[in-house]
């Protein structure tokens, strides 16, 4: 069993009780009592301590952290060994305590169990082999393994950790890192960690995220794994869609956000490391900002398939791996953002004929929207930062293009942001003018967190009708859906 496990990291004996109770309250599997944080480590108070969490029946794990470990405790080593001592004699189930330690004293804490643990809190640590087999060497229950991840591409060190040693705990800390705690339970960790409320932990979920969003209670070993590739994906509402899906359907999976940073390089490298892993059974991915371009080079290079109508776009937002994993490109934004239309203007393919639109962005999204558009036999302008870029997407189609700088002459009836503008952080931004927007114009934002973005703002403020970027996820989504699960 993997545990949902949840630090108690309080001064004393009364607001101990208290956090216990709300981890337990939250759905906490298991406590971990952290000795270290105690104002009066007393064996009296330590005893108390394990002893007002026994009460709550789930397995406890006793630390008294170093501060040169990453700790609280000023205590030397063998202090702290007899307050764990302490512990045990208690009842705590499990003894957490760190690889130097160890390696001098070698302590049995026998009826607990031994966790030995290490921890980098600057980087993924060039000779990690070196501490797992060190960890090996001494006495020891379970291998623990904890360092920050610059990058997501650090993060399949830990995952390999937990694959290879059956119960062991490897972490990749910060927001790079989060994958390896939503997949323990998949790969027989004896544990993750999750925290109580929503204050700053990069890189650690709640325990409500846990439960609520990523299907914590019904992840096994046979779990499929899907998600969100892109830069930032904090902001994505995917795995509440998604999961929600896989909850209705009855459907072995798991919706993850997956955050790369960088360029080409790392996407690359990244696809390259889950095809290395079978284990993880990643089968499918959305891909959103900045990684449109790079999913479909790395389809292209890996000599995979693309649907008919990606050849036509130029562009994909998702990639479904086949048993031989093998990819395939697809793209969901057309339908889903001329359904989006559709639907909300209760209008047909037809009224789009000789329509202005201007499109304003020319990446992947944008890409997208010409395609269906051009189909649609609208009147298309694209408008960009970069003209050549505008140019080049409106050769491909046979429209036409304009800097971003002309934005004011915009006479188009459809307006539609293509581009990150206006998404959270930034959601006072808009690529728009509010005085340039008028009562005809139909103004549609790819854009959906937030849900009314300054760019709709202004618009319904001038009198123009709106579409909300919600309708377009919504639509795409539900293709993505069909796609991943088969139903």
């Amino acid at each position: 069993m993997t545990y949902l496990a949840i630090p108690i990291q309080t001064s004393d004996i009364e607001t101990s009780a208290i956090s216990m109770q709300q981890a337990i309250d939250a759905g906490a599997e298991l406590l971990e009592l952290r000795l270290d944080y105690l104002d009066n480590t007393a064996p009296e108070n330590v005893s108390a301590i394990v002893q007002s969490a026994k009460k709550f029946n789930v397995p406890l794990i006793a630390t008294c952290r170093p501060e040169w470990e990453g700790g609280q405790s000023t205590a030397t080593d063998l202090q702290r060994i007899e307050i764990l001592k302490t512990a045990v004699a208690a009842g705590a189930d499990y003894v957490d305590i760190e690889l130097i330690t160890q390696e001098k004293e070698n302590i049995d804490f026998s009826p607990a169990k031994t966790i030995v643990s290490n921890h980098d809190f600057e980087k993924c640590p060039d000779d990690l082999a070196e501490r797992v087999n060190r960890i090996k060497s001494t006495h020891h229950d379970i291998i623990k393994i904890a360092y920050l991840a610059r990058h997501i591409n650090d993060s399949f060190a830990a995952l390999d950790i937990m694959h290879n040693n059956p119960g062991a705990i490897a972490m990749a800390m910060g927001p790079d890192g989060v994958i390896t705690r939503m997949l323990a339970k998949k790969l027989n960790s004896l544990l993750t960690f999750a925290r109580l409320d929503n204050g700053t932990a990069p890189g650690q979920p709640t325990i409500a995220e846990m439960k609520n969003i990523f299907r914590w209670d019904k992840l096994q070993p046979s779990t499929k794994t899907f998600g969100l590739i892109g830069n930032p994906v904090d902001h994505s509402k995917g795995p509440i869609t998604h999961n929600n899906s896989f909850n209705k359907l009855n459907f072995d999976g798991l919706y993850l956000r997956f955050l790369i940073q960088g360029s080409q390089n790392e996407f690359f490298a990244f696809m390259d490391n889950i095809k290395q892993r079978p284990y993880l059974d990643i089968k499918g991915f959305s891909i959103t900002l900045p990684h449109k371009q790079n999913a479909l080079e790395y389809v292209n290079h890996v000599d995979g398939q693309l649907d008919p109508v990606v050849k036509k776009m130029g562009a994909i937002n998702t990639i479904i791996f086949d048993n031989t994993g093998k990819p395939t490109g697809y793209n969901t934004d057309c339908s889903g953002a001329l359904s989006a239309i559709y639907e909300t203007m209760n209008i047909a393919k037809s009224d789009l004929a000789n329509m202005p639109v201007a499109i304003i962005g020319a990446g992947g999204v944008s890409r997208a929207l010409v395609a269906g558009l051009t189909d649609a036999a609208a009147d298309i302008t694209i408008y960009n930062r970069t003209l050549a870029k505008a140019e080049e997407l409106a050769a491909t189609f046979n429209c036409k293009s304009a800097s971003i700088s002309e934005i004011n002459k915009l006479k188009a009836r459809l307006v539609i942001n293509c581009t990150s503008i206006g998404m959270e952080p930034d959601y006072l931004s808009s690529p728009v003018p509010a005085d340039v927007l008028r009562p005809d114009m139909i103004v549609f934002d790819t854009v959906y967190t937030p849900e009314m973005t300054q760019l709709l703002k202004d618009a319904q403020a001038a009198g123009a009708a709106i579409v909300k970027g919600t309708k377009m996820f919504q639509h795409q989504a539900a293709d993505q859906r069909n796609l991943f699960t088969k139903q």
